[in-house]
This record gives structure tokens, sequence and C-alpha cells, in this order.
């Protein structure tokens, strides 16, 4: 996302506040009235969590838990995976390299003046104009007979130069790309081309480069595919490039969307995650919007294992591994096979009644489902969407907005 025009505001949501408007506020579920309305007619509003302050009563699963005696059954092995990292230590596998197409575009309006005035007019026009390169065009000939070279001038070596097909006409040129230097006309001056031209019309001339710059990605915190494609996304909104990567997982494969909504802008990933993600060394993500079938080898599989008749895991381990911070103010989100309006996902930590302090990096920010806010709702839930322990200790979200215009 491009942010380069914005704004940014923090708001801080308590489950203490506004009983007066929601006297069912409780530490797990609760809403505020806003003071002053939030308003996003003139732009698009983005929201991310900062921060979270919640208590919780919650003891890891124990997989070895005698409950009752039952039949033999078959379950995922809900042990922890080994440690495991995407980037490679003292390796540039979390750099991603950006190009981005710019171009300058001349144009030139042909008055009542003959074809030699017209070609004088072009080239003051851009020798007027400076940004690193210079363009002239030399009138050689005699009786009347005159042929044109260009003079292109860059110090640094990264403009190319094109004409249009009929400003090349005029001015007797077969080819229309130009690297710096200078360049003959394979004829003279056209006369019958510049006739076609009719007054008030118009040629052109580009000068384009391709702007390179290369992005640092920081390391999931765990071996998340998902998480992977959050921190890429994260580090291109940073540097302004509108690029989003979302991961689409269904019962038969996993399917990376990608969207590139920053014009001109291509990227490519280090050649270690590209033979991750299944792609040839070198691919160039360069299309608007495309979905990449990703390899289910990307993706850990789960261990089956039995477990003996005399135990099982219970409900409580099973249910509440991950702590769900929804919001009633974005849109729906893709969480596993269903959508919610889930803001962040985070792994419980082992508690008794005690307070926890999260502090959420990197930032992800989602758009808003409303343009104008009188109300703000938190949920926090476990990923089958459980509401959490209540306490009578509050609970505190600070939101930070970013509003593009």
């Amino acid at each position: 996302m491009n942010f380069e025009d914005r704004t940014d505001f923090i708001a801080i949501v308590n489950s203490n506040d506004s009983l007066e408007y929601f006297p069912d506020n409780c530490s797990s579920e609760f809403r505020n009235q806003l003071s002053v309305p939030i308003n996003a007619q003139t732009g698009q509003l983005y929201v991310a969590i900062n921060e979270l302050f919640y208590t919780d009563n919650f003891t890891p699963f124990d997989e070895t838990v005698v409950v009752e005696k039952i039949e033999p059954v078959t379950v995922a092995d809900l042990t922890q995976p080994e440690t495991r990292s995407f980037f490679r230590s003292g390796t540039e596998d979390n750099v991603v390299n950006t190009f981005r197409y710019q171009e300058i575009v001349h144009s030139f309006v042909k008055d009542s003046a003959g074809i030699l005035t017209y070609v004088t007019k072009i080239s003051t026009q851009l020798q007027q104009y400076s940004a690193g390169y210079s363009v002239s065009l030399i009138q050689i000939g005699t009786a009347g007979v005159f042929t044109i070279e260009i003079n292109f001038v860059d110090q640094s070596g990264k403009y190319n130069l094109k004409l249009s097909q009929r400003l090349a006409d005029i001015l007797g040129f077969t080819k229309l790309d130009f690297k710096p230097g200078k360049y003959l006309g394979d004829k003279s001056v056209n006369e019958d081309a510049f006739a076609k031209l009719s007054i008030g019309g118009s040629t052109s001339l580009k000068v384009f480069h391709y702007a390179t710059k290369n992005v640092q990605v920081q390391e999931p915190e765990e071996y998340d595919v998902e998480e992977l494609f959050q921190n890429i996304s994260h580090a291109l909104n940073e540097e302004k490039f509108d690029v989003g990567l979302v991961l689409l997982p269904n019962d038969n494969e996993h399917v990376l969307k990608v969207a590139i909504r920053t014009s001109g802008l291509f990227f490519r990933i280090s050649s270690e995650i590209t033979k991750l993600l299944g792609l040839t060394v070198g691919f160039t993500f360069q299309e608007k919007m495309s979905d990449i079938i990703l390899p289910n080898a990307l993706f850990p599989t789960e261990k089956v294992v039995v477990i003996p008749d005399e135990t099982v895991i219970s409900q409580e381990g099973r249910k509440r591994n991950l702590l769900v911070v929804h919001t009633n103010i974005i849109e729906p989100q893709r969480f596993g096979g269903t959508f919610a309006q889930a803001l962040r996902v985070s792994r419980r930590q082992k508690s008794i009644n005690t307070e926890i302090n999260l502090k959420f990096q990197p930032l992800v920010f989602v758009p808003l489902q409303k343009l104008d806010l009188s109300s703000i709702q938190i949920r926090l839930t476990d990923e089958f969407f459980n509401p959490l322990p209540n306490s009578n200790a509050p609970t505190t979200a600070v939101l930070q907005f970013i509003q593009k215009y």
C-alpha cells in the first residue's frame, strides 16, 4: 500500500470504558463509544493492533492427561516442530529486489511553422528540461536538405530514449530506441510525414529508466509461510510499494495471491525462497494480479499417532492454544477455512490470572469495513472462537490507524 499521503492516529479501547452505553462490557468482549467519530469519507482507512493488555488463565496443552478409557483413535501430533528458519545466516535470502519503470514523456505540438522550425522548437523545449540527462537535435546539411543528429547525454548511464513512430518518421529515423550517444538520421527530414501531422497535432519522445531498490524482510517469529508473506508485504508497503501477498489455503492446495498495485513495479525474491515456492530461479513478479499454486512440501505435515485407549487429548488443550483478536470495524479476513473479522492472531502464554502485555511487530494493516465509526468493539477468543476466560482486570487494546488519501 502506498501511504505517501496519509494521516496516522491512535485509538485506545478499554473494557472498563463506555459502561453507560454498553453495560455488558467484560474483559473478553467490549465496545467503546468514541468521543469523536472516525470518518473516512475522504480516503481509505486501515487499522492494525499495536499493543494489547489483558489477563489470561491458561495452561498449555498436555497430551498425556488421562481422562477416560476410549477406543483407539488417530489424531494429529500436536508437539512443537523443530526450529527452522526461511533465511540462512550470512546470506541475502531476506532481500527483495524491486524494479520500477519510470518515464518522462515530452510532447511537441505542431503550429503553422515549417518542418525545420518545428525541429528547432523540439530541441529548444528539450534543452529547457533538466532531469539528469539532456537531448538535443542538431540539423546537419546544406541546400535545403537536412539530416538530424540526436545527441543524447546521460552521465548516470541509466536512461533510455524512445521516439514515437510519427516523430521518427518526421526526423528520418528508422529505429525508435536509443541509449546515450550520438545518432545520425537514416534519411533527411521527411516533409511528407510532417504534412500528415495536422496543425495542433503532436508527436512525442520519452526518456525512461528502471529505478532499483533492495528491501530487507524480517524473519518470521516461527516457521510460518503465511507470516513470511505478511512480512514481505509489510516490507514493501513500508517502502511505499502497494503490494499484497495473501495465502489462500483450501482442502487440496495452497494458493498465493499476489497483487501489485504500484504502476510499473516488479520484484524478485531470493533464489532460496523462490525454490521453496516451487518457482524457477530468477522468477519475476510483474503481473498486476496472479495466483501461484505452492508445493505441499512447503507446509509442515502433521505426524499421525495413535492415542492409547486409556488416554485422550483434553478438550481444553485442543481448543485454547491461540489468541485471536476480533474487531467489528474491519473487512472479514481469511481464517483457516472460513472468514472472520480477525485483526491479529498470537500464541497464548502460560499464565495463572496474570496480566500480559503483547506488542505486535510488524504491524499488519487491514482495511476498514465502515466509513463512519462511532464505536469500536473488541473480542478475544481462541482459534475456535470460544471467548477467553473473563477477568476482573481490564483489557486494553491500542489500535493504530492509517488514512490513505
